[in-house]
């Protein structure tokens, strides 16, 4: 059978191609061949290959590329760029998480002004892009971080206009009690580490090295802890300045480094002794992500609110509404963590959706451990609490998307997600299929019943590792599940055919020494990360593409898609025909 191309623009149609090769997956797999969950995946995968579709997504963070984006002629070299790389899809950042938009909008603040680089007044960066692209035959899918509106870094956005939206975070005031009745305030360890003269805890698994001081004679010490809860004890106290600058300190398992510098170090040096006995403490605290200095750049809001979600869908129909976007992608539409939100209104909610109160809160919920790095202590009612949240996101999500279709009846719409399935229910997230059966210990027996992978077209999944395959892994001995191999098999269960899955790859990974003179960028760890992305799924996003373009790494992407290519979600109709097939299977 001789496959027809498929149409390009915007009036695409599905092929007799794409149809026959549906059917023929009907007729060709014996009834018993996708009883069990694994091979059921392939369904896609089978289709797409059959009829050669293929996502293949750039993402364009408005931060990152400002410089590019603050001049129509740097829009149109950013398009020419994606064009000449095959690619078929931009996601665009137009509304960023710092709250700001890159577009007039009558919701959300503009941005001006970023690190320096002024956005022209006269500049609709949305409109700009839409239009080159489309010049270009590219598709533009509007990206909205939907629960995040403040920036830490500029201490601006929504989120410090209005503090009473910002998430409240339930964290804890830990201190090291001493024998002779001295205390000491501890850190645990944080993405965003406290800098300045702080004592700051790290767990073996972290892997601590002796960082370089930006003044050789601050005083920094090391002290490591080691013994059961209720008998740690101080087994060693270091001074760094007899360690190797980046030297790795070997620690026992179930073990605790304390790191002080300047005054704490010296504090540390005089007040601790090896062998005494060192206990934890820990007082609960209910604090704005605002003021939480220890918490990333973005902030974000509480998804719980209902101004919060009204503003939100305000922002997504304004987009839908006024732009020719061919789709909107969901960011950050989420809870910030396992410890948001704890603010009266969501406990009250919560105890609505119960019917009863919550008699000792947060404890029934979750606990956090006195000792810094220690799992959290789950209460009766987490389980609870944990749909409860993936529900809260689920239905924010079915009422964005109502938004968006009043507006654009066929607007694609998808997400990105963290790829962790088993640990993003932390983010109060449930992005699978509804069908997907899994037997996690978090899951409640009507957890499945939140996934909402039925409600887009597509979903692209952070596959973040700096390995391509299992095999890679294995040879650095270094674990399997952390590749973009496994990530990718992971996501493509999960998703089960609901939506188009497409794995995404964080171009970070392969970009080191930014900066320094050893700045390296590893094309060929890129090349087999999108040659197993592909393999895996029905497409690929690229995060970022300020990477590809400060490294020269454009040329990478064209190695690998070697002929221009539609991506499955262009395809009317199709995403309605697999999930009928995967019906027909399951009976």
């Amino acid at each position: 059978m001789r496959r027809r191309p498929i149409r390009e623009r915007h009036g695409r149609h599905i092929t007799g191609a794409t149809l026959a090769a549906v059917s023929w997956l009907v007729a060709a797999l014996p009834l018993g061949a996708l009883e069990s969950q694994p091979p059921m995946p392939l369904v896609s995968r089978a289709v797409t290959r059959a009829a050669d579709l293929e996502g293949r997504l750039v993402w364009v963070d408005g931060y990152a590329n400002l410089d590019a984006l603050a001049s129509r002629q740097g829009i149109a070299a950013l398009m020419e760029s994606v064009r000449r790389a095959r690619a078929n899809t931009v996601v665009f950042g137009a509304k960023m998480f710092g709250g700001q938009a890159l577009y007039p909008s009558k919701v959300a603040p503009r941005l001006s002004e970023w690190r320096g680089q002024r956005v022209p007044p006269d500049l609709d960066i949305l409109r700009a892009v839409i239009e080159e692209a489309h010049a270009r035959g590219l598709k533009v899918h509007a990206a909205v971080d939907v629960f995040s509106d403040g920036h830490r870094i500029t201490r601006m956005g929504p989120a410090y206009e209005h503090p009473e939206w910002q998430t409240v975070l339930y964290t804890v005031r830990r201190e090291l009690l001493l024998p002779d009745g001295q205390r000491l305030m501890v850190y645990a360890v944080n993405p965003s580490e406290p800098t300045g003269e702080v004592v700051t805890a790290f767990t073996p698994g972290y892997g601590w090295r002796k960082p370089r001081s930006d003044s050789p004679d601050e005083a920094q010490v090391v002290a490591i802890l080691a013994g059961p809860a209720e008998d740690m004890r101080i087994i060693t106290i270091t001074e760094c300045a007899l360690l190797r600058d980046n030297q790795v300190v070997e620690m026992p398992p179930d073990s605790l480094l304390l790191h002080g510098r300047g005054s704490m170090a010296e504090w540390m040096l005089r007040a601790l002794r090896i062998g005494d006995r060192a206990q934890f403490a820990a007082v609960d605290r209910f604090v704005p992500i605002g003021s939480d200095e220890l918490q990333g750049s973005a902030l974000f809001l509480n998804p719980v609110l209902p101004e919060v979600r009204e503003r939100a869908l305000q922002i997504i129909a304004e987009i839908a509404r006024d732009y020719d976007v061919d789709g909107i992608t969901f960011d950050r539409m989420r809870f910030s963590g396992i410890a948001a939100d704890f603010s009266d209104y969501t406990r009250a909610e919560f105890e609505k959706a119960i019917g009863r109160k919550v008699a000792r809160w947060p404890d029934d919920i979750v606990r956090i451990d006195p000792i810094p790095g220690r799992d959290i202590v789950r209460g009766p009612l987490f389980n609870q609490w944990i749909e409860w949240r993936a529900l809260q996101i689920t239905t924010f999500l079915r009422q964005a998307v109502r938004a968006i279709r009043a507006a654009k009846p066929q607007m694609i719409i998808g997400a990105y997600v963290g790829a962790w399935y088993d640990r993003y229910y932390q983010e109060g997230v449930n992005w699978a299929s509804p069908e997907y059966a899994g037997s996690l210990d978090w899951m409640t027996a009507t957890y499945g019943q939140t996934g909402y992978a039925k409600e887009l077209d597509y979903i692209t999944t952070g596959c973040y590792y700096p390995r391509a395959t299992a095999e890679a892994a294995l040879f650095d001995d270094a674990p399997a599940e952390r590749t973009v191999e496994m990530a990718s098999q992971l996501s493509s269960r999960v998703i089960s055919d609901a939506a188009f899955f497409y794995a995404g790859l964080d171009l970070n990974q392969y970009e080191s020494g930014l900066g320094t003179s050893a700045h390296r960028f590893d094309k060929d760890a890129l090349r087999a990360a999108i040659a197993t992305a592909r393999a895996n799924s029905q497409g690929v996003m690229i995060f970022d593409s300020v990477h590809l373009n400060r490294n020269g790494a454009w040329g990478v992407l064209e190695e690998g898609f070697s002929s221009p290519a539609t991506a499955p979600h262009d395809v009317p109709e199709l995403l309605a025909a697999l999930r009928r097939v995967r019906e027909t299977l399951r009976k």
